[in-house]
């Protein structure tokens, strides 16, 4: 068989079939399964949901002209493999002077064969994932995320602790009139020359940063934001207004994200400006699975949910040979394919822990039988005997 080229993984080896031995090829027996007429009359012809495919009368009515008994093989092949990774990871530290027990002498080299740590499967031939710390490798650093200050200005008030209304845009009114200049106006806010909240300049103070021009998001840096009472103009026209309701005037709100304290606690390190930094091993175990059934007039699909005889089974650490001397030549050549595929596609990649194959015979039955004027056939297969004919939702017979 050839092998890719492709290196392996540090630490890792490579399985062949040198390293296993030859299986004990000993097939057991399969016969036929004979069913009569009379055995048709009194089964219930279900299909494998579970759901009649003749009603009973119409079976008790029918005239049977050959019943054919046939075997359909499935031959299986599952492999179980893992593969290993290693990941940084953390967690918060309370403590600086903290120590697990994993970190006991030597100290920490950097320099890991993980293929050396052992890690047992929960379960065989079951798809999953567990995780492990590695020993020496944990080390104490600051949090760099918050730089060991263990909180850091909210990002959506800037450390402020507080926001702009919505509901006023942060004025603290809200309009509810609007008198033009040249009109009688009692508005307390606005003289004859020009707005009195501004007086007359169209601006004011941004009463986030008081003017200061620093990072404010309020007045874009610039200290100073629109006259809300002039709309800008400074004299044109007279606004009534009321007081915000939401934020009583105030223009402000108090931020959620923080609760109004400027600061949110640092979420790597939980506020403790430490975090521990370890490597961890991270070990899948994975399932490849690879089936075949022998021809048949049941169509696969269908044969998935029969259940047969298991006549033939091998189940080997590592890899197992191919079957070579079964009766049916095509078992033979699709077990040799099966296995040089699982051993290419694991080839250098992940390290296989075990592998079995076995062969089911599933009984078929195919059934001639006459209702009426009708002649067709459908069959019978597996255990359970279910029942399949070609195109059930054509049949004037299903319920």
């Amino acid at each position: 068989m050839a092998h890719p080229s492709a290196s392996a993984p540090y630490g890792f080896v490579n399985p062949n079939y040198d390293q296993v031995s030859q299986p004990n090829n000993a097939f057991q027996p399969d016969q036929l399964v004979q069913i009569t007429e009379e055995d048709l009359k009194t089964f219930p012809l279900l299909n494998e949901k579970g759901k009649r495919v003749f009603k009973e009368k119409d079976v008790k009515k029918m005239q049977f002209h050959s019943i054919e008994p046939e075997n359909c093989y499935l031959y299986i092949l599952e492999t179980f493999t893992e593969n290993r990774r290693m990941e940084e990871a953390h967690e918060p530290c309370s403590n600086p002077n903290q120590r697990t027990w994993s970190e006991a002498p030597p100290p920490y080299t950097g320099i890991i064969n993980p293929w050396e740590i052992g890690v047992t499967p929960d379960n065989f031939y079951v798809n999953h994932t567990k995780t492990m710390e590695i020993p020496n490798s944990s080390r104490i650093q600051i949090c760099n995320a918050c730089q060991a200050l263990g909180a850091s200005n909210c990002r959506e008030c800037l450390g402020s602790g507080h926001g702009q209304c919505n509901g006023c845009g942060g004025s603290g009114r809200h309009a509810i009139a609007t008198t033009h200049h040249d009109q009688p106006c009692n508005n307390e806010h606005v003289q004859p020359s020009g707005c009195s909240h501004c007086k007359g300049r169209g601006i004011e103070e941004c009463r986030f940063c008081h003017g200061n021009q620093g990072r404010c998001i309020h007045c874009d840096n610039r200290g100073f934001k629109n006259c809300f009472f002039c709309n800008n103009d400074g004299h044109l026209n007279c606004i009534h207004y009321n007081n915000c309701h939401l934020c009583q005037g105030r223009g402000i709100k108090t931020c959620q994200n923080c609760q109004g304290r400027g600061r949110n606690i640092c979420k790597m390190c939980n506020g403790f400006g430490n975090i521990r930094v370890f490597t961890k091993l991270v070990v899948d175990f994975g399932v490849e699975k690879s089936d075949y059934y022998t021809g048949c007039d049941v169509p696969d699909a269908k044969l998935r949910y029969a259940s047969g005889k298991i006549i033939c089974s091998d189940e080997q650490d590592s890899l197992v040979p191919p079957i070579t001397n079964f009766k049916v030549n095509e078992i033979n050549e699709i077990s040799s394919k099966f296995c040089t595929d699982h051993m290419r596609k694991f080839q250098n990649v992940c390290r296989v822990i075990k592998q079995r194959q076995k062969i089911v015979v599933i009984p078929v039955t195919k059934v001639h039988y006459t209702l009426g004027k009708d002649s067709q056939e459908f069959w019978l297969y597996g255990d359970q005997r279910f029942c399949y004919v070609v195109n059930e939702n054509s049949c004037c017979l299903i319920l």
